[in-house]
């Protein structure tokens, strides 16, 4: 969609938080499963309208590879690869030395000529639509156009996140910015606008005078998905201010550029070790002993994380104020006064980070003034999301937060208790209430003994290896789909440890796309863990389908063992990759990950239990090599114990922050107060937060303000939808290939949020999914849909099983 490249082309699907092996080749290289083997342990036609594309990405599909030979993917120090020739059916043979396979891009300075040949691309095939005849056609160039746009932006966007060379991040950069004005120009043009509505008229009279359509026939199926993506571009336009004229016009497309900017200079902010500060500590004021204290996981000291600065004194300590520090001290530091330092830094740095969320924040109303929305929520909902209006959120979020009530007060009261304790006996020093640096610590501290004991053992039993040869075994077990690593051209790299993967049908060697990982942290990459879109699926003019390309991304910190939360990450981004993969769609507006973001959170979630899942985490244990990779029962008891403890805690911390969110892009933005701690904590008291108050505002390290904008409630939507797919299996049981491959995979987001729902669950389980919101005057659904939430309470242990609220 052409919106769709203004919003951030839906690259990123950031999780929560988070470089390695070398690359080595085969002699005589063959393709390797990512498995162990038995023996071991666009007036033209519509040819002639791609043709100008075709050149500038590339030639044609090479043809069906070979039948793989297998033999042994790691040996225990680096991988073996594959290299037959790429057959992504993308417009591209093998790109040899190009960037992640971006044709032409050998060297930085190739990013501005690549968007100037995208740029032209472009406009040569704006005729082409404005003078079709109205129909399905224009419907599928105005796609082609934006596949175009996407497959330069897209990796630009990517390039500028992860790249380990300053010059080549700022040379992706500047394609970007170059380009975002030509979309915004595309996405205001008023023939290409005119175009589509013509076709939709007669799209829509063609169905109303058939009466003869087969519900399940592939015509249908196309006739359905060319409408579905007619009317999204439309609505597209119409966002994007296709109808306003002169100053209006001027205003909107200099509020995209700003919007854009200040999006991507607050999350470099983010990264940059100058900006984030540093948490200073008297140690004289300490309760303890600051360098006997562990920091992380019983093997970092705090001795290890703060200096001593002897411009001050010795008694002055010093340590970096990152996210990841920062985090690791409010979840492991036993000395009040070092987590309340933390605690401080981290909501008060990046500093510059204020004034650009504000200027954001007021540009995002300012667009939704233009376009006739009472808030930016507003814009960003209307449409095609399941939720559909800030309404709906609004009653969610307060529905599920007054299920939580007696949990959290709960909750609290125990961990309250322990601190006092610790406080009466001289061990934990600080004050006699619960602070919010509190929170993490006591949630980490009260985990019964047993279970950080058997936690710690699964540090010692999953490798990054294990990992991908475990998804890889359990891929194809569940879904028939085989991963195998290839090997790169120079230059097709960016750093190294970067591997590429592709996943082909066990059964028919069918390939399905690629995935570029990243996993290990490195000095300018992107600081978290994300899915990024290279290329998406879709069917060509020539009728070859040009296969979607993705980039996995982590920030592994040692490329040994995985910890219990680098796994869940992985697991999550391996769920968006999948989509990515395996989506068949016939346009790529509709492809993978490119649907209403409450829903396409969906798949990651389910993916992100296989985590704690038996059979998984045997395959990823057998994998690292450890025996037959059995895993004990009482560590799949106390990973249940650790899921659930404080559960109701944890996920209001998640929808105090779905709320701010909301808040941040309602219609209070620019009203007398907004902003102030009484204007917020009287919000999320509105919504049923009590005690909000202390906390910062604006948030300065709010990764998800920039990408999600009012869509944050997307991840409590996929939670309670994943804990649906996963109700009432056995304990061992699995999804079904059916739903986890053609039901929520295959699909992409060629479904209407309400139907893939419904889909995905089947019958009357998927009709009683949903909660419809009444009108204020009707008793019809007019305010959108929120899940069902008590298959996911009861999975938190928050509500037990048959209780209702």
């Amino acid at each position: 969609m052409l919106g769709r490249v203004l919003n951030g082309c839906r690259q990123i699907r950031v999780c929560r938080r988070l470089g390695a092996t070398h690359l080595i080749g085969l002699e005589n290289p063959h393709d390797v499963p990512l498995r162990i083997s038995d023996s071991s342990c666009h007036g033209q036609t519509i040819c002639d309208a791609v043709t100008p594309v075709r050149s500038l990405f590339g030639s044609a599909f090479e043809g069906k590879s070979k039948k793989p030979f297998h033999q042994p993917l790691w040996n225990g120090t680096s991988w073996y690869h594959g290299t037959r020739a790429d057959d992504d059916g993308g417009g591209s043979e093998r790109a040899v030395g190009c960037f992640a396979g971006v044709a032409g891009v050998h060297e930085a300075g190739d990013w501005e000529g690549l968007a100037v040949r995208t740029e032209e691309a472009c406009r040569g095939l704006i005729d082409d639509v404005i003078m079709s005849d109205p129909g399905p056609d224009v419907v599928r160039k105005l796609d082609e156009i934006s596949d175009v746009l996407c497959r330069t932006m897209d990796a630009a966007e990517f390039c500028r996140h992860v790249h380990g060379e300053e010059v080549w991040r700022q040379a992706a950069h500047m394609a970007c910015v170059r380009l975002g004005g030509f979309v915004q120009e595309l996405n205001t043009h008023v023939g290409l606008y005119s175009a589509l509505c013509r076709a939709l008229d007669t799209m829509r009279g063609g169905e109303n005078n058939n009466n003869t359509r087969m519900s399940h026939g592939n015509q249908d199926v196309q006739d359905d998905e060319n409408m579905y993506v007619g009317e999204m571009l439309k609505r597209d336009f119409e966002r994007f201010g296709v109808h306003l004229q002169g100053k209006e016009k001027d205003d909107m497309t200099e509020l995209i550029g700003s919007i854009h900017n200040a999006g991507h200079s607050y999350m470099q902010n983010t990264i940059d070790a100058k900006k984030t500060g540093e948490i200073i500590v008297d140690e004289r004021a300490c309760s303890k002993e600051v360098g006997r204290l562990v920091q992380r996981d019983a093997k970092v000291g705090l001795d290890a994380v703060f200096q001593r600065d002897g411009m001050l004194g010795d008694c002055i300590l010093r340590a970096p104020g990152d996210s990841r520090t920062c985090h690791g001290i409010l979840w492991h530091c036993d000395v009040e006064e070092v987590r309340k330092a933390a605690y401080k830094t981290y909501a008060s740095y990046p500093r510059e980070n204020a004034g650009i969320a504000r200027d954001l924040l007021h540009a995002r109303r300012q667009v939704a003034d233009i376009m006739g929305y009472s808030s930016f929520a507003a814009y960003q909902l209307d449409g095609f999301s399941l939720g559909n209006t800030p309404e709906a959120i609004d009653v969610f979020l307060k529905e599920v937060n007054s299920a939580l009530k007696e949990s959290i007060a709960e909750e609290k009261e125990r961990l309250l208790a322990w601190k006092m304790s610790l406080y009466q006996q001289g061990h934990g020093g600080g004050h006699e209430v619960l602070q919010p640096w509190d929170r993490d610590w006591g949630i980490q501290q009260t985990l019964p003994k047993e279970c950080v004991t058997a936690l710690q053992s699964l540090g010692d039993m999953v490798t990054v290896p294990g990992f991908l040869l475990g998804m890889s075994a359990l891929m194809e077990q569940v879904m028939n789909v085989k991963l195998v690593v290839r090997s790169m051209m120079p230059g097709e790299s960016w750093a190294d440890g970067v591997m590429k993967v592709c996943a082909y049908d066990s059964h028919t060697d069918e390939k399905f796309g690629t995935i570029y990982v990243d996993l290990f942290q490195r000095p300018g990459k992107f600081g978290g863990a994300a899915l990024f879109t290279l290329q998406c699926g879709r069917q060509r003019g020539d009728g070859m389908y040009q296969l979607p390309k993705a980039a996995l991304v982590a920030n592994l910190s040692s490329d040994r063992y995985l910890s219990f939360g680098d796994l869940e990450t992985l697991c999550h981004e391996f769920g968006h990759a999948m989509h990515s993969i395996l989506s068949r769609t016939r346009l790529q507006h509709l492809s993978g990950t490119r649907g209403p973001q409450d829903i396409i959170e969906v798949p990651s979630h389910v993916f992100e239990r296989f985590a704690s899942h038996p059979v998984a985490l045997e395959l990823m244990v057998k994998h690292s090599g450890k025996g037959h990779g059995s895993v004990p029962a009482e560590l799949m008891r106390n990973l249940s114990i650790k899921k659930k403890h404080c559960a109701a805690l944890k996920l209001q911390n998640t929808i105090e922050t779905c709320l701010l969110d909301q808040y941040m892009h309602s219609d209070r933005v620019g009203s007398r107060g907004f902003g102030t701690a009484e204007d917020l904590e009287h919000f999320m008291l509105e919504h049923g937060v009590e005690q909000y108050g202390g906390k910062s505002y604006p948030p300065l390290r709010f990764s998800h303000l920039v990408g999600y904008a009012g869509n944050y409630y997307s991840y409590l939507f996929a939670n309670c939808i994943a804990s649906q797919v996963w109700d009432g299996l056995e304990e061992h049981g699995m999804p079904s290939t059916d739903v986890m491959h053609r039901r929520m995979l295959a699909c992409g987001g060629s479904k209407p949020a309400k139907q893939y729902v419904e889909d995905l669950l089947v019958g009357d389980a998927g009709t009683k999914a949903l909660v419809g919101v009444k009108g204020s005057t009707s008793d019809t659904v007019t305010g959108g849909y929120y899940p069902d939430f008590h298959a996911y309470l009861r999975d938190m242990n928050i509500l037990r099983h048959g209780t209702a609220t």
